[in-house]
């Protein structure tokens, strides 16, 4: 995908969207949606006659910060698991599934959160990683040993 320089003489507020166009000749290419930790930028086009295409850029910045939307999540579902003895029921509660749906930019919000609280961030973790466990078998059910396990693997992996 080409890109192209857009002059926003204010960028948006946040929860707040702009749409930028901008018309220029190009090669039929695809609608593009880039999302990350601090928002997402869609981009289409528009075909007109001859090789002449219409571009529209439209970036969504969210209200709150991936570390301010963990942390409302994370508390969430800690006042709300509190008093579960199953795991399974822990980790399939909405707030803990809407923290792995936010995807690697909270590994390090994870890792600093099992370090200081040690709650069961291990299933998110997993999932994150791609199914990584650097938990070895004998140390499975120790939550001390977990909890270090995946520090030392968040450091191997430049997440600390």
């Amino acid at each position: 995908m080409e890109s192209a320089v857009v002059d926003m003489a204010a960028p948006p507020a946040r929860g707040q969207q702009r749409q930028i166009a901008a018309t220029r000749p190009m090669p039929n290419t695809a609608t593009q949606t880039i999302v990350s930790g601090w928002g997402q930028l869609s981009a289409r086009r528009i075909k007109y006659p001859g090789w002449h295409y219409q571009e529209l850029f439209d970036l969504t910045i969210p209200s709150e910060t991936v570390a301010a939307r963990f942390r409302r999540l994370a508390d969430q579902w800690t006042a709300e698991t509190e008093n579960m003895s199953s795991i399974d029921d822990m980790v399939l509660h909405p707030a803990y599934q809407e923290i792995i749906r936010m995807g690697p930019p909270v590994i390090p919000l994870l890792i600093d959160d099992i370090e200081q609280s040690q709650n069961y961030w291990f299933y998110a973790l997993y999932s994150l990683s791609g199914g990584q466990n650097p938990v070895p078998a004998a140390h499975a059910g120790d939550v001390d040993k977990m909890t270090e396990a995946w520090i030392g693997w968040a450091r191997a992996n430049g997440y600390r």
